[in-house]
This record gives C-alpha cells, sequence and structure tokens, in this order.
C-alpha cells in the first residue's frame, strides 16, 4: 500500500514536470509567459489543489509514516516551480496551499536533506519559495 501510495506521487510529480516543460516548446516569449500565465491559473492549480487534498492534516508527509521518495519528488518540482526562474509561473503559487507548502517546509529543514543540499547545491541556488 505505501509503494502504491510513493508510486501515484511520483507520477503526479512527472505529469507536473511535463505541464510547465510542455511550454518550453513555445519559442515566442511573450507566447510563453501566457502560457505559464494560464498555466498557474488553471491545470496547475487545479493538479495542486488535488495534491492538498491529499496531504493528511496531522502529518508533513504524503505517506502519513515518515519522509518518502515521494515528498522529496514533490519538493524538488515544486521548488523549481516556484523558484522565480520560469517568467509566468508566480513565486507565491503554493499561498493557497498550506499543507502542500508545510511539506515542502519539512523537507526542505529535514536534517538528511539539508546534509544532501550542502553537498550537491551552491550556496546562492533558488530552492524555492515555500
Amino acid at each position: 500500500m505505501k509503494a502504491a501510495r510513493i508510486d501515484q506521487f511520483i507520477d503526479f510529480v512527472t505529469d507536473l514536470n511535463i505541464l510547465v516543460s510542455n511550454t518550453n516548446i513555445e519559442k515566442d516569449e511573450n507566447k510563453k509567459f501566457k502560457a505559464r500565465e494560464d498555466l498557474a491559473k488553471g491545470p496547475l492549480r487545479r493538479k495542486l489543489g488535488m495534491l492538498e487534498r491529499c496531504i493528511s492534516e496531522d502529518s508533513n508527509w504524503i505517506v502519513p509514516s515518515d519522509l518518502s521518495i515521494a515528498d522529496i519528488a514533490i519538493w524538488r518540482v515544486l521548488g523549481w516551480l516556484t523558484s522565480g526562474i520560469l517568467d509566468g509561473l508566480p513565486t507565491n503559487i503554493l499561498a493557497d496551499f498550506p499543507r502542500t507548502k508545510q511539506l515542502c517546509l519539512a523537507v526542505d529543514k529535514h536534517p538528511k536533506i539539508q546534509e544532501w543540499i550542502s553537498l550537491t547545491y551552491p550556496t546562492n541556488y533558488a530552492r524555492g519559495n515555500y
């Protein structure tokens, strides 16, 4: 059951990645910006709402018992989406999704993740706006 739930959310993260990555096909920067704005207001917002409803109110994790690869995948893709490097996507896109935001903050603060960040990322790397 736990493995199936993790797989479900790895697929979910893949869907988010594809939604946003599809905007890279557009070469006209104004059209790309508009496509991302529309994405943030529509399909991406709906997907984030779905994710929000799947996170238990009494846990920071997608699988309530402990941090999993699904939490890390969610944290990383939402870090990318809220980092400000994607023109047209607002950095505050998680403002209306407090459980999702809390999940990302919990992953970001986890000691093992902090250790990995210190070994992997430059100090000025924009990890996201949670």
